[in-house]
């Protein structure tokens, strides 16, 4: 009796579980917009109410819109090229339940943004009202939710908070965070080539040059898991990844074969098996789980219940993984063999943080004295760090992370 009633339990937290995750999301109806003097007004026209933030951004100016629970826009946008100081409107997929619009602007506005429901309907209207200034934007609908800055896309050093609550989020969010992790180190030398090449130096000069690229990139960080010659766990290097709130993990590598002939790059994210032994792991510290997945305290002793729910949450991170690897390889295939043309999977244990896409980079094999010379050149680790930068790069324009060119 007392399993049937547990079995009951889980059942019905599932199912309540499952009517929270799967709610029907809104969706964008019409976008209109009106000209008056120097003011312009876009009117969103949305099937429910949602919760949305926004905020500016300078070099370049731009507003930024983001609508929770929404799903991808289906209509045509409106082009807003004819007003002087907007350069481009443009909407997309943030995440899969999270849309984004950007004005890009040639110059500072003013904005104003309220949503209230339609009369007689069921419909809401968000409606963005824009005016070139040089003041701040404002806010001034008491239905709306505070604005805070997505970590994702803003440049905290020049974004224009719209209240004190954005204010506090910005004093604890720096940027976008992006840990690299140059393999080995210490009494760990890893690959040792022919030549007597050490895999932990080439990953180390590799990993400096993708890191000053990354921090020359405005809303941008880098953080190394080692910066010197020393040793660090593979546990230390995820819990680093952590500490630092990683948006995405890079561990940079070289690979050797019992094959001299083996050569080119490969790219690996973690595999379903991994994951799964992960998640195992993770279970058995309940603190870790509940702090992640932020459940109640009658979840959080139900072990069938954090499995499920972090399968969920790792399957869309190594999905993530995935577009993340693809990218890197095909700007990897300009400047090296592949060695695969399709990102491998693999249980390696850098990769298996259970919310940040991670993936692994073989750079080459230093058991192939070719590219064992070329691993020691510094040119070829610069096109190789600037491989994955592209790489990188394309993964946030996708996301909707900054995606500007890193300063010459």
């Amino acid at each position: 009796m007392k399993f049937v009633f547990k079995k009951f339990f889980l059942l019905l937290i599932l199912s309540l579980i499952s009517s929270l995750m799967f709610a029907t999301p809104a969706s964008i109806e019409k976008i209109s917009t009106e000209s008056t003097g120097d003011k312009l007004q876009v009117a969103v026209i949305l099937s429910q109410s949602v919760k949305y933030h926004y905020f500016l951004l300078t070099t370049p100016d731009r507003l930024v819109v983001d609508f929770d629970d929404t799903k991808p826009i289906a209509i045509p946008l409106p082009n807003l090229s004819g007003t002087p100081w907007i350069r481009q409107f443009r909407a997309a997929s943030n995440t899969p339940k999270k849309q984004r619009m950007v004005f890009e602007l040639t110059e500072p506005i003013k904005a104003t943004l309220t949503l209230a429901p339609i009369a007689k309907t069921e419909d809401w209207r968000l409606n963005i009202e824009l005016q070139p200034s040089s003041t701040t934007m404002i806010k001034t609908a008491a239905s709306s939710p505070a604005p805070l800055p997505d970590l994702a896309a803003a440049d905290p050093a020049k974004a224009t908070p719209a209240t004190k609550t954005a204010d506090a989020y910005l004093a604890t969010t720096d940027c976008v965070s992006i840990v690299i992790d140059p393999g080995h180190g210490g009494s760990d030398p890893g690959a040792i080539g022919r030549h007597l090449t050490k895999e932990k130096n080439v990953t180390l000069a590799i990993s400096r040059y993708l890191s000053d690229m990354i921090n020359h990139t405005p809303g941008m960080c880098a953080y190394m898991t080692r910066s010197g010659d020393y040793f660090v766990s593979l546990r230390g290097r995820l819990d680093l990844a952590r500490k630092k709130s990683a948006d995405i993990f890079i561990s940079i590598h070289a690979d050797m074969f019992k094959n001299t002939a083996a050569r080119g790059a490969t790219v690996f994210a973690l595999s379903q098996r991994g994951a799964t032994s992960e998640a195992a792991r993770w279970i058995a510290h309940s603190e870790n789980v509940s702090n992640f997945l932020d459940i109640g305290e009658t979840a959080e002793k139900d072990k069938d219940l954090q499995s499920v729910l972090m399968d969920i949450s790792q399957n869309e991170t190594i999905n993530r993984s995935l577009i993340l690897g693809k990218n890197v390889l095909i700007n990897l295939d300009e400047v090296s063999k592949l060695h695969h043309t399709i990102v491998e999977q693999a249980g390696f244990v850098v990769l298996k943080s259970p919310d940040i896409p991670s993936i692994l980079v073989e750079t080459g094999f230093l058991s192939n004295v070719y590219e064992e010379a070329q691993l020691t050149q510094s040119d070829y680790q610069k096109k190789i760090a600037t491989a994955i930068y592209r790489g990188i790069m394309k993964y946030s324009e996708q996301y909707s992370l900054p995606a500007k060119q890193a300063k010459k």
